[in-house]
C-alpha cells in the first residue's frame, strides 16, 4: 500500500522565509517522485504520532539542515491530482516558517538540484502544481508578519 495513492496521505508544507521578505525554495530533481525540475517549498509526510509542527521541524532538519525561528500555522490544503495512471490524494497542513538564511543549505543534494533564496515578488515560473495553494494558505500569516515587522522597523527608526 502506497501513501497518497492507496489511502489519503497527510503531510506538511513549510513556506520558508528569512524575516526580510525572501523565500527559500528547492528545485526538485529526477530522484523526487514527481514534478521534476519544479521549484517547491519544504515539506513531507507526517509520521504516526507526530504533530504538524513536529513534522515541520523534522523536514526542515532533513531538507535544509536548519530549525525554525518562528512557525505559524496557515491552513489546510486538499491536494488531489492525477499522477500517471493513479489518483494522488493528500491533506497538507501549511505553515509559514521563519528560518535563518545563514543556517539553511541543501541538505538533500540527492533530492534537490539546488535550494535558492528568492524575493517574494520575483518567484520562478516553473513551480510545483500546488505551489500557489501553499502560498494562499499562509498569505494571512505572511501579511500579519510583514505588516507588524515593517511597523516595528518604522517605530525603531523614529
Amino acid at each position: 500500500m502506497q501513501i497518497g495513492f492507496d489511502y489519503i496521505g497527510v503531510g506538511v508544507c513549510a513556506v520558508c522565509h528569512d524575516g526580510k521578505g525572501r523565500v527559500l525554495l528547492n528545485l526538485r530533481s529526477e530522484n523526487c517522485r514527481d514534478e521534476w525540475h519544479k521549484w517547491d517549498n519544504c515539506g513531507g509526510a507526517m509520521r504516526l504520532g507526530e504533530s504538524g509542527e513536529e513534522c515541520v521541524r523534522r523536514e526542515l532538519r532533513e531538507e535544509y539542515g536548519c530549525r525554525p525561528i518562528k512557525c505559524q500555522y496557515g491552513g489546510i490544503i486538499e491536494m488531489k491530482r492525477q499522477n500517471g495512471e493513479k489518483m494522488n490524494h493528500w491533506l497538507i497542513l501549511a505553515y509559514l516558517v521563519q528560518i535563518d538564511s545563514k543556517e539553511a543549505k541543501n541538505n538533500e543534494p540527492h533530492k534537490f538540484e539546488q535550494v535558492k533564496w528568492f524575493e517574494r515578488h520575483d518567484l520562478p515560473q516553473n513551480r510545483h502544481s500546488f505551489f500557489d495553494q501553499d502560498w494562499a494558505a499562509v498569505q494571512d500569516e505572511w501579511n500579519k508578519f510583514y505588516s507588524s515587522h515593517s511597523s516595528m522597523d518604522r517605530t525603531a527608526a523614529s
